[in-house]
């Protein structure tokens, strides 16, 4: 009765309800919450603090799976690689030849630097022909390293008569005119690239024409040269000591240069005697 003449009155009992109400935990909040009905059932899009919270403690303790991981570093890959050329032709079983993309085929061509001599390359083992769709498999990939480079110039020796304008002015003077000059690399195989290690062994599979070669980042060369059991391994030299390429010892010379900076403590001390071993070979035991 009080209450209804004095609003402003409350009794004890009320009082001691609005304090209950004052002091109790967001905890107990968001259980009330719960009990109540969760907005995130009627309103989709809608969080709360404490789902936000569960949510950031379940990633937390339970991380995204290998898979996931693996397809992220996989987009991470393809960011930080650059497509060089396609398979045109083959010397050998392990040897094969291929030709730089140009300005007429991408936006942005590699430069020099990017398929210079010993440089690691990677090939997805089933690669469609050319002119159908690649199926660019990220789990195991075909590594090779560039072991030769040759100029492609039909005009090379010929006395005719020619074009004299540069070829960036050939579209607007001769439309029909082909630009036939480039550079071809060939690459010689020396294993598979899994998902955490490397297999040095010589691939069975024949790589088809068309097949897209692009370059490695540096976290790819160095799984590559690490087993299943992290450690290093260079198993390949018999397949570049026995490739007879003109240049087999500058190119091991090449290769042992690019992973010194993964190689540390007895690891890179057989890394710098490898390497003096094949500069003695070439040059004081070829004059024996």
């Amino acid at each position: 009765t009080r209450k209804k003449h004095q609003p402003h009155f409350k009794t004890q009992a009320s009082r001691e309800e609005g304090s209950s109400e004052e002091t109790s935990t967001p905890l107990q909040n968001a259980n009330k919450q719960e009990k109540e009905g969760n907005p995130e059932e009627t309103f989709p899009h809608f969080k709360t603090q404490t789902s936000r919270k569960k949510e950031v403690a379940r990633k937390k303790h339970f991380p995204t799976s290998k898979r996931e991981q693996a397809s992220k570093q996989a987009g991470r890959n393809k960011k930080m690689t650059m497509a060089l050329g396609k398979i045109v032709s083959s010397e050998s079983h392990l040897l094969y030849h291929v030709r730089i993309y140009d300005a007429s085929e991408r936006a942005n061509p590699p430069q020099a630097i990017d398929f210079s001599f010993g440089n690691f390359v990677a090939l997805a083992p089933y690669s469609a022909h050319s002119g159908m769709a690649q199926a660019q498999s990220e789990e195991s990939l075909v590594v090779g390293v560039i072991a030769n480079s040759r100029l492609i110039n039909p005009e090379g020796g010929h006395f005719g008569p020619r074009l004299t304008t540069p070829h960036t002015d050939n579209a607007i003077f001769a439309p029909d005119y082909l630009n036939e000059v480039g550079v071809s690399i060939a690459i010689l195989l020396l294993g598979h690239l899994n998902h955490d290690a490397g297999d040095h062994h010589a691939p069975t599979q024949v790589m088809p024409v068309g097949t897209e070669v692009r370059s490695m980042t540096p976290a790819e060369c160095k799984t590559f040269h690490h087993n299943s059991s992290h450690r290093f391994q260079m198993r390949y030299y018999p397949i570049v000591a026995e490739s007879n390429l003109p240049f087999s010892s500058a190119l091991m010379q090449r290769i042992c240069d690019q992973l010194k900076p993964i190689c540390h403590g007895d690891d890179a001390r057989m890394l710098q005697v490898l390497r003096k071993n094949i500069a003695w070979q070439s040059t004081i035991g070829q004059m024996r």
